[in-house]
């Protein structure tokens, strides 16, 4: 964040930038200063989706089998992100896909094999 500012600040600049938008003049930002430190804190958010969220396995308490069959509800799957232990090195969106995906052909096969 310093050495963007420091870039930004230089007069050559100072005629096609307008005023700064965040963290602001108000926030120091000399180096051992903690008030730019706060304002990254307090503004800092992740952009991953929460992932391990669901409850797995066997008991009253878990939320879905491992077959990603809901409790309670027959029928029911789930293969959104809350299923993955820990996120990977990729979007997550991936690996929903191919989660569902594989749930989907299961469940397929397991209604031919009955019918």
């Amino acid at each position: 964040m310093r050495l963007p500012q420091e870039i930004f600040a230089q007069t050559e600049l100072a005629d096609i930038l307008g005023d700064e938008v965040w963290p602001g003049s108000e926030v120091g930002t000399r180096v051992g200063s903690n008030t730019l430190d706060d304002a990254i804190c307090k503004q800092a958010r992740t952009i991953f989706h929460p992932a391990g969220t669901c409850r797995m396995g066997d008991s009253p308490s878990a939320l879905i089998d491992e077959k990603l069959r809901f409790n309670g509800i027959d029928g029911l799957k789930v293969t959104d992100c809350s299923i993955m232990p820990a996120l990977f090195s990729c979007n997550t969106n991936v690996s929903t896909l191919i989660s569902a995906g594989r749930a989907a052909i299961s469940s397929f096969r397991n209604k031919q094999a009955s019918a």
